[in-house]
């Protein structure tokens, strides 16, 4: 049985009341009660269905041809929740919410078929620590399984966030024949695995990745006393997100002559900015570390955090910045000495505000809050 009243032909007080439900005793329906006004977390004054009239205007039988259950799916501050349709599914009260005439005490129907499904965000959904570093992993999913014939919907409210964490910072390097480590990916903000007919963002709401995080700085190595001295390279910086990216550790040295070149610890990111990458080491002016490379940070309203500076004597290069734009972290710096010296490690990429499965169509989007890079045609998992 579809949960949406018949386009064509007869449309009867029977049909309505098989959607809708009944609005008095003995199954009786008065389309009077249609008229309703509802408020559900940061959607405001709804109607039963788009084009029913609300409050004292005239309703007729020819404006409920064609119309759907409204079933709202609410999402408030969680990480990494489950799918819309899991929670559909689930139909606690407190988090599926059905638009219903007055009078009436319709349910959740256990099919979809028919309904108009808004998954419906009103705190911060973010990715989970679990899911750090993995570019393809979404905070909110909308599943796949709906049946055929549901409208989904993705509505996010105005003091609402679908976040993407931010990739961990890599460590610098303490070994001259051993890069930096890479830093780690961002992860994805929505990931959309069914045909969505709509996402609206209000005013105030969005949809951000998460940045990558810097590279960890390479080391130089200098032999001209019995003590080989090394200069370790910086950690990176983390990427911005929620989770945000934790900064790399400077790297470990051992021996007195060593330990003297140590570097910086890169610098954590946080919501909005990604951390600055730590300084290399420098050991008696001879050997010298790269700087890590600052975390990224995508979209506008953010910052990317400044790559670590190479070891005082600037013989070593500095770690790159992180990036604003695609939200990759910057390069660690290449460490320099006159016996040895390595790479910085390569930045993580910045996720995507929107992830869409192979075979969505794109889909129509109301609003801003919408920055950023996006993934379409994805065939693995989100």
């Amino acid at each position: 049985m579809t949960s949406k009243t018949p386009s064509s032909g007869t449309l009867s007080a029977l049909d309505l009341r098989n959607v809708f439900g009944e609005t008095g005793s003995g199954g009786q329906v008065s389309i009077g009660n249609f008229r309703i006004s509802q408020t559900v977390d940061e959607m405001n004054n709804m109607p039963l269905d788009e084009g029913v009239p609300q409050g004292n205007s005239p309703i007729s039988f020819e404006q409920l041809r064609g119309k759907r259950l409204n079933v709202i799916v609410r999402y408030g501050n969680e990480a990494r929740p489950n799918t819309g349709y899991e929670r559909y599914g689930n139909g606690f009260s407190s988090q599926v919410v059905v638009l219903k005439p007055t009078g009436s005490n319709k349910n959740r129907p256990s099919s979809t078929e028919g309904c108009r499904v808004i998954l419906h965000v009103y705190g911060q959904v973010s990715t989970s620590d679990s899911e750090r570093g993995q570019r393809y992993r979404c905070a909110l999913r909308t599943g796949g399984a709906w049946e055929s014939d549901t409208r989904l919907e993705v509505n996010v409210g105005g003091e609402g966030e679908i976040v993407g964490g931010g990739g961990n910072g890599g460590n610098g390097s303490s070994d001259e024949d051993q890069p930096g480590e890479n830093g780690k990916d961002g992860s994805s903000g929505l990931g959309v695995a069914y045909p969505l007919y709509q996402l609206t963002v209000q005013s105030g709401g969005e949809i951000r990745a998460g940045g990558g995080g810097g590279g960890g700085g390479g080391t130089g190595r200098e032999d001209s006393q019995n003590n080989n001295r090394k200069g370790g390279g910086g950690g990176g910086g983390g990427g911005a997100g929620t989770p945000h990216g934790i900064g790399g550790q400077a790297a470990e040295l051992s021996g007195h002559a060593e330990a003297n070149g140590k570097g910086d610890n890169g610098e954590n990111g946080d919501e909005r900015e990604g951390g600055r990458g730590g300084n290399g080491g420098e050991n008696d002016g001879e050997a010298f570390g790269g700087g890590g490379g600052g975390g990224g940070a995508p979209g506008v309203g953010g910052g990317a955090g400044e790559g670590g500076e190479g070891g005082e004597g600037k013989s070593s290069i500095d770690g790159e910045n992180g990036s604003t734009g695609n939200g990759e972290g910057g390069n660690g710096g290449r460490g320099k000495g006159e016996n040895g010296e390595s790479n910085g490690g390569v930045g993580g990429n910045g996720g995507f505000t929107i992830v869409r499965k192979s075979g969505i169509p794109a889909f129509s989007i109301s609003g801003g809050g919408v920055d950023g890079n996006q993934a379409n045609g994805y065939t693995g998992g989100i």
